[in-house]
């Protein structure tokens, strides 16, 4: 039976687990619950997983006057039941020996576990490395250039040299966004010919424009002093090193993550299907969700598509279930973060990773938009006046993005602004797994506002879609597949227009009414296709055969 190895810069295993940032992660920790949850019949491979310890995690985020700080508390791995595997291995970088050790943590499912392997150069695996060497994996995407070249290797290199120190059998590798891609180079450096490298590759991209992850040639040939392949150039790029265009060339398979990016990506090259993103469906459905499935949809649980049936169940059960999942929230942000909501109100919730990569002609923002709701703030007012409408936003920025940190900063203002004058809106600090689950589950609405095309899929919607709650969003990403009509809302046209979206958004909340039952149901019967088993089998026929 195949091995399939799959290699991702960060993996959602465990909220307390920190080595995971935001929808990346997210995907590669459901990809793994599910391939645990199928039988070989269903699945039929070996599946593992390749990832960093991250010793310090992403981090711990803290607002102090109105802006993000950051925190790195270190967590001990033995105490969250991960061991520390035997092997080493070493990669050579300038004049040196860098010791890469790795950490074991089993996804067990309902049918088998999947193995994952978390990398380190920490002192924490018992390597010999010098300070600075011990940090290469220390942080999420920490550092500048150099620093991320350092790390990729890491995981590219090191990743496949680890795979075979364990005695893992690959016959696919499985590269999950462009960080992964010197895992092509090492298979060249040993005399793999390119088709061969070509057929036992596959390669997932999530950006929705061409990669810009690269290295100069001159830091290449001085990190690995000779020991890249020579013909490198020919698949990597002339003028430098592109990850993406490494990880293009050296795939026999490569998806994008929805229909629209499979469009968008077919610009730059025309051999990319899509295979489009899913959730785990048992881990982001809430605790009163999951029991109303088991005793209405028996099965559910192993087979997702039975959602498809939800319109079948008890309309009181399901008003129950919002019910109860609405004060579980108001519950947990009360007691973690001292928040206040009246589960009586609706919430509109805006939750995501804030990037600040877009240039309006102004300055800096998100693609991912959270202050459009805020376009024109004396028509929020009276939307929020007249419907009693509370709205709550949560996100991280990148420690080194001024601009997201700006754009934080500006949206937790507003809020402020908003709940000084009688209309309860906050901002959730911290945001990650668990906070998550909640948000997802309890908010009444679900806001998604990335300008278009610039969203490969998005996942966060599809959670909420689990707990009928129905999304809002721009005809973007996963939505443009998953809007029917019955399951929530589309923002604007074809293509962004801040103002017109904005005004659409307000009438949305200004006709919002006391029962959307139906709508959740439709937003429930979303999740018999936005899944990780599905997306998992899509994988095994599209990608791995």
């Amino acid at each position: 039976m195949k091995t399939v190895a799959y290699l991702t810069a960060e993996i959602m295993l465990e909220s307390g687990i920190p080595t995971y940032s935001g929808g990346l992660g997210g995907l590669a920790g459901d990809t793994a619950r599910s391939v645990s949850d199928l039988s070989y019949e269903e699945f039929p491979y070996e599946f593992v997983a390749v990832s960093f310890l991250y010793p310090e995690g992403y981090f711990t985020q803290r607002i102090v006057g109105g802006r993000q700080q950051e925190e790195y508390p270190r967590w001990d791995p033995g105490e969250k039941g991960l061991t520390l595997q035997p092997e080493k291995v070493t990669i050579d970088m300038h004049d040196r020996h860098v010791e890469v050790g790795a950490w074991r943590y089993d996804v067990h499912g309902r049918k088998r576990a999947v193995r994952v392997y978390l990398l380190d150069t920490s002192e924490l695996s018992g390597c010999n490395n010098s300070d600075y060497d011990r940090r290469i994996t220390s942080r999420i995407y920490f550092g500048g250039e150099y620093e991320r070249l350092l790390q990729e290797t890491v995981l590219g290199i090191g990743g496949v040299r680890m795979l075979e120190a364990v005695g893992e059998d690959v016959g696919l590798w499985h590269l999950n966004e462009g960080h992964a891609a010197f895992a092509v180079a090492e298979r060249l450096r040993r005399g793999e010919g390119i088709e061969k490298v070509r057929q036992g590759t596959v390669y997932t991209t999530h950006s929705p424009v061409a990669g810009h992850d690269g290295f100069n040639y001159g830091m290449i040939h001085s990190v690995f002093n000779g020991t890249m392949p020579h013909n490198i150039r020919d698949f990597a790029g002339n003028d430098f090193l592109n990850m993406t265009t490494l990880a293009l060339n050296g795939s026999g398979r490569v998806n994008a993550v929805s229909r629209k990016h499979g469009e968008v990506s077919r610009m730059f090259n025309r051999n990319i299907d899509y295979v489009t993103n899913g959730v785990h469906h048992t881990t982001w459905a809430s605790d009163a969700f999951r029991g109303v499935y088991d005793s209405d949809l028996p099965g559910w649980r192993d087979d997702p598509s039975l959602l498809a049936n939800a319109g079948t169940i008890d309309r009181r059960k399901i008003r129950a279930a919002r019910e109860t999942s609405k004060k579980e929230m108001t519950r947990y942000l009360q007691e973690k973060h001292g928040i206040t909501i009246d589960p009586s109100r609706p919430v509109v919730t805006w939750a995501r990773r804030f990037d600040g990569s877009y240039f309006d002609g102004q300055r800096w923002s998100s693609y991912k938009n959270p202050e459009l709701i805020f376009r024109n703030r004396g028509r929020l007012k009276e939307v929020l006046r007249k419907n009693g409408i509370q709205l709550i936003f949560a996100g991280k920025a990148h420690p080194n993005n001024e601009p997201a940190k700006d754009e934080m900063s500006r949206v937790i203002r507003y809020t402020g602004e908003l709940s000084s004058e009688g209309m309860p809106s906050v901002f959730v600090e911290n945001y990650n797994m668990e906070t998550c689950r909640y948000l997802a589950s309890g908010s009444d609405v679900w806001l998604n506002t990335p300008r278009i095309p610039l969203e490969a899929s998005g996942t966060s919607g599809m959670c909420a879609a689990l707990n009928g709650v129905p999304q809002a969003g721009t005809q973007d990403g996963w939505w443009l597949e998953g809007f029917n009509g019955r399951n929530g809302w589309v923002i604007g046209g074809e293509q962004s227009n801040d103002d017109v979206d904005a005004s659409e958004i307000y009438s949305l909340l200004e006709g919002l009414g006391p029962d959307n039952t139906e709508m959740s149901v439709g937003a429930m019967e979303t999740g018999a296709i936005f899944n990780t088993h599905r997306m998992v089998k899509d994988y095994a026929e599209k990608l791995y055969r």
